[in-house]
């Protein structure tokens, strides 16, 4: 069973021994910080301290440094019943700086009128061996990995959000497979720390040889994280 939210803990978060203190307005769990005086660079490292009934939560984490240099092979991806294989896009970027050495490409489709894809199955919700298929009716929650925000209420015929698993390469290649629909997109690469890949690795273990599941939280379970984004990049996608 799923344990009921705390709607009631003591959230602070610790940069530069300023303590920003969050709150907790929806009564879901999640807490935030008001104020506009916090700001996240790459280099800042972060503490979490969550006080409890009696217990004192801790963790931290590093803010990554921005993948550089993010181009993209072409700004069109033309779908052709008579082409094959497919065609794709290749996404490249370097590795410059600190932080974690893992990587993940967020496409995202923003096109005003956009069409499902005709011929290519994304029955969702869809998991592939690249990554995996958020659906309209969870878009919202997915608040690091889309521009829409959580102000934006996902519509029944949105086009899915696609997430790759965490990659060490420095190129992607975006395909069919990676897309729903027609249109315009928008594509990102965040760089993610090492406590969040672990989580990823965690999650795929093989029932026959479960682990309790990766922590960087001392005294509670859960993953403390960072991420860093590149500029975002622009396709458009067509099928004759």
């Amino acid at each position: 069973s799923i344990a009921p939210p705390v709607n009631d803990a003591a959230v602070t978060l610790i940069k530069n021994e300023q303590r920003y203190a969050l709150t907790n307005t929806n009564e879901s769990g999640f807490y935030h910080y008001p104020g506009t005086d916090l700001y996240v660079d790459p280099g800042d490292i972060f503490h979490l301290e969550v006080n409890y009934r009696e217990a004192v939560i801790t963790a931290s984490t590093i803010v990554p440094a921005v993948p550089g240099n993010i181009h993209i092979s072409d700004d069109l991806l033309l779908i052709q019943e008579t082409v094959n294989p497919l065609p794709d896009i290749e996404m490249a970027w370097d590795i410059p700086g600190f932080g974690g050495d893992y990587f993940l490409v967020v496409i995202e489709n923003i096109d005003t009128n956009p069409r499902m894809l005709e011929g290519i199955n994304h029955n969702p919700p869809l998991v592939t061996p690249r990554g995996i298929f958020i659906g309209a009716s969870e878009a919202h929650l997915t608040l690091p990995f889309t521009s829409k925000g959580i102000s934006r209420l996902p519509q029944v015929d949105d086009p899915d959000l696609f997430i790759s698993y965490p990659t060490s390469a420095q190129t992607f290649s975006i395909t069919p497979a990676e897309l729903t629909h027609s249109g315009k997109h928008l594509a990102r690469v965040f760089r993610i720390n090492q406590e969040y890949a672990d989580l990823y690795i965690s999650q795929q273990q093989n029932a026959h040889d479960l682990n309790e599941t990766l922590s960087n939280v001392r005294n509670g379970l859960g993953i403390f994280t960072a991420f860093s984004s590149s500029d975002s990049l622009f396709f458009r996608v067509r099928q004759k």
